[in-house]
């Protein structure tokens, strides 16, 4: 009787090995997006505070936006530096990558971050909150407004978000219709800097 049970408790660990390995293959950035729209932390899904701690009610005209459509591998600033998480055999490390300047001259290139603090960033900023922005070709083209890259989101699934801004206008480098104005945002990647030990120009926030 008691290698009946032996055996019985061994097929149920197989198939729910088995059963973790297919819902694996399932999850995709797609599935993902459907979770989130279902939690109500996608834009414009009831104007919900989703998952993230002391989410406020929404302004007239403001939905949420997230930048997690699947896990992030890097935030990459338009200055060359970005945060990266590197597989170091079985551990996983957020580093802050530069390129070489005066300015961070015997900076080591690769520094370890604290991990939990750049985790924690993300559970607080995954989502954002935005607001309307003009239609493009609506305002007028002056020094202030010029594009200018802004940050560069990259997954663990290959794709990439590039995000510019024009004054206070955001825009996706692949969808220029795609505008929006977010204080939140450009706080959260003033923070991120922060927290890597980057620059941090005041005039970002």
């Amino acid at each position: 009787m008691g290698k009946i049970g032996l055996y019985l408790k061994i097929g149920i660990l197989g198939l729910v090995l088995v059963g973790v390995f297919y819902a694996m293959r399932g999850l995709t950035p797609e599935t993902m997006q459907s979770v989130f729209e279902a939690l109500g932390i996608e834009p414009g899904a009831s104007g919900q505070p989703g998952l993230q701690p002391g989410g406020a009610a929404l302004a007239e005209g403001e939905t949420r936006r997230t930048l997690c459509k699947t896990r992030i591998a890097a935030v990459r600033f338009p200055d060359g530096r970005a945060v990266v998480e590197l597989k170091k055999g079985l551990k996983l490390d957020w580093v802050a990558e530069e390129t070489a300047s005066a300015e961070n001259e015997g900076t080591p290139a690769g520094r370890s971050l604290n991990y939990l603090a750049i985790e924690k960033w993300f559970s607080l900023h995954c989502q954002f909150v935005v607001g309307p922005a003009p239609a493009a070709g609506t305002e007028s083209l002056e020094p202030s407004n010029e594009p200018q890259p802004l940050v560069k989101i990259e997954f663990i699934d290959g794709t990439h978000w590039g995000l510019s801004r024009a004054g206070a206008t955001i825009f996706s480098d692949s969808d220029p219709a795609d505008r929006f104005r977010s204080q939140d945002l450009e706080q959260a990647l003033v923070e991120l800097r922060s927290i890597a030990g980057f620059p941090v120009d005041t005039s970002d926030r």
